[in-house]
């Protein structure tokens, strides 16, 4: 997992490392926005087309609310959107 920190590219063990989107293996960064976690997948195929998972998470009190969608080529193809309540015994 790479993660978007503070400008900086890094690998999970703090290691700067490029983006290589083109050395046909997905390429993953990860960011806090607010009170969001979010993951990005993006994967370049070898015929030149690109596939990117988006995959967002965020918590407020006992409600969680998940959003995944994916862009495959150039136009998204999946979304799926859910909340999560939180239920007390």
């Amino acid at each position: 997992m790479i993660l978007l920190r503070k400008g900086k590219i890094e690998r999970g063990n703090g290691h700067a490392r490029p983006l290589e989107p083109f050395a046909e293996r997905p390429t993953a960064w990860a960011y806090i926005d607010r009170n969001m976690l979010v993951v990005h997948v993006l994967s370049i195929l070898g015929d030149g087309n690109y596939e990117l998972q988006t995959y967002q998470r965020s918590l407020s009190g006992d409600v969680m609310t998940l959003h995944f969608s994916r862009v495959f080529p150039g136009r998204p193809e999946l979304v799926v959107s859910g909340r999560l309540i939180r239920q007390t015994e």
